[in-house]
């Protein structure tokens, strides 16, 4: 929970940080500045979550401004992590659907406080009453009481399927009690 968050919030500061760069709202430190600043970053991070290595960038439309990796390849090693190491990746898109819901959020679109039932008023009826009062700032924050994963045939690609999925999401057991942090894949499909 804490790694998710703080890599998220580490990703929104330094994506919200290049933005401004580019727009010229401030000016950007000297490179070598960024980097000792940016590395710091990443390592404190490293530490504090207690992971063996760590790698972030920053990328802007233009070019990547930034690519560091701090730690060792295995906990208890020695020898350093580098860029070009294989890196387990996980959850990567779920940032990346934060920041397009936040965006909606913000263009009076979407609203964080609209519930599934408003939103699926199609399915409200027939869906479990736990999840009717569940809100958007509920799935992305993982405490709508959604199942973890899909367990039934893996999606497939399409409207159709999507569909499909939040119908199948709807009518599964809470995982949790609604309102109660349980990591939620489903909350985000």
């Amino acid at each position: 929970h804490g790694v998710v968050a703080t890599a998220l919030f580490t990703f929104l500061f330094l994506w919200q940080g290049t933005r401004l760069f580019r727009r010229g709202m401030a000016e950007p430190p000297d490179a070598n500045s960024l980097a000792l600043t940016f590395a710091g970053i990443l390592d404190s991070i490293r530490q504090q979550q207690n992971l063996p290595a760590l790698g972030a960038a920053i990328v802007t439309s233009d070019s990547v401004v930034q690519l560091h990796v701090v730690g060792v390849r295995r906990f208890g090693g020695t020898v350093a992590a580098t860029r070009d190491d294989r890196w387990h990746l996980g959850s990567v898109f779920k940032h990346q659907v934060a920041v397009l819901v936040a965006q909606l959020v913000q263009r009076g679109t979407l609203s964080w406080s609209t519930t599934l039932g408003e939103h699926f008023p199609e399915l409200a009826a027939t869906m479990r009453p736990e999840y009717r009062s569940r809100t958007l700032r509920d799935l992305l924050s993982h405490s709508a009481g959604l199942p973890r994963d899909w367990t039934s045939e893996p999606p497939r690609p399409g409207r159709a399927a999507r569909a499909e999925a939040v119908r199948w999401a709807l009518l599964a057991p809470p995982a949790a009690t609604p309102g109660t942090y349980a990591y939620s894949n489903v909350g985000y499909m």
